[in-house]
């Protein structure tokens, strides 16, 4: 016998897991038949760089595939993936969560978001000791709000046909690169709807330069993160204590913390900082800016807003 806090069900389209907790896994039949075929075929037909589609009257793809008989697999979603209203400790992921065709390969894409999506809230729940129950009710709640609008979308896309491709690349060229996947306006408790400038709460996290001193080779912004940790971000002047809450979080390892200012005019560069606090002189950032930025593990913009309370009471959803 296996005791766990929680049981992740990965376990496919057939989900045993699902099944035996009564799920609704519901659907519709997509609005087109469609095949796959992994093969070599032998044919002089000439050699191009580019995907070549062969349409029929603007409105369908052509090709010559055997086909079986009777044969359809839905667009289906689970009613939720976390069980008990998101509160309870079976949480459903992938295409056991949901499944859909394989227009635009986002089977994968989506499964391993799930993933890691889901990885680092159970890292943090499991392992932060100071987190109360309320806070780890709402990360897992919060994988629930996020992933299911996420995949829901997906299905959106992949069921529809493939009509006029040329003028729909601009807009399936973000979905199937899952590059587009944003998580604000959904009700999400981890995302704090506020924007300022580039930044976004529910968008991904710019891959910006940094600067560790004035004379030093720029740093991209991502190779300074490491997976698991939230990263706080103060943005201009003046300089912001933390505070307890944002203490405890980075004492506790949930959090690090970048001072991010203004280049001075000058040759002289001093921050009179808190303990911990990393600093950076990017040359994006302008004399005038004073604001804090939230990235959460997945490199998501949690939080962003003027330099004020507001996010200290954001962190404490955390600890």
């Amino acid at each position: 016998m296996i005791r766990s806090r929680y049981v992740v069900g990965a376990d496919g389209a057939r989900s045993t897991v699902r099944t035996a907790l009564g799920i609704n896994f519901t659907g519709t039949k997509p609005e087109m038949t469609w095949a796959v075929l992994d093969t070599f075929i032998d044919t002089d037909f000439h050699v191009c760089s580019e995907i070549v589609t062969f349409q029929l009257n603007q409105e369908s793809r052509v090709a010559w595939i055997p086909r079986e008989r009777d044969l359809a697999l839905k667009e289906r979603i689970a009613s939720t993936f976390v069980t008990k209203e998101g509160r309870g400790r079976v949480i459903l992921a992938g295409d056991a969560a949901h499944v859909h065709s394989v227009n635009g390969g986002q089977g994968l894409n989506t499964g391993v978001a799930d993933a890691f999506g889901l990885a680092w809230r159970l890292a943090y729940v499991l392992t932060n000791k100071t987190a109360n129950k309320t806070a780890a009710h709402d990360l897992i709640k919060s994988y629930n709000a996020e992933r299911r609008v996420v995949a829901q979308g997906v299905i959106d896309v992949a069921a529809t046909s493939p009509v006029s491709p040329r003028s729909r690349f601009s807009f399936l060229l973000p979905v199937i690169s899952s590059m587009g996947v944003s998580y604000d306006g959904i009700g999400s408790k981890l995302i704090h709807d506020s924007s300022v400038g580039i930044w976004t709460a529910g968008h991904r996290c710019p891959d910006l330069y940094l600067m560790p001193t004035l004379d030093a080779e720029a740093k991209r912004l991502y190779s300074l993160l490491s997976y698991g940790r939230h990263l706080i971000l103060h943005v201009g002047r003046p300089e912001s204590r933390a505070g307890g809450v944002a203490n405890r979080a980075i004492s506790d390892g949930v959090a690090r913390t970048f001072r991010v200012l203004p280049r001075p005019e000058g040759a002289e560069a001093h921050a009179d900082v808190s303990p911990g606090v990393e600093v950076f002189w990017p040359n994006w950032v302008r004399p005038t800016d004073n604001y804090v930025v939230i990235v959460r593990p997945d490199l998501y913009v949690g939080f962003v807003e003027d330099d004020s309370q507001e996010w200290r009471n954001y962190l404490s959803c955390l600890t």
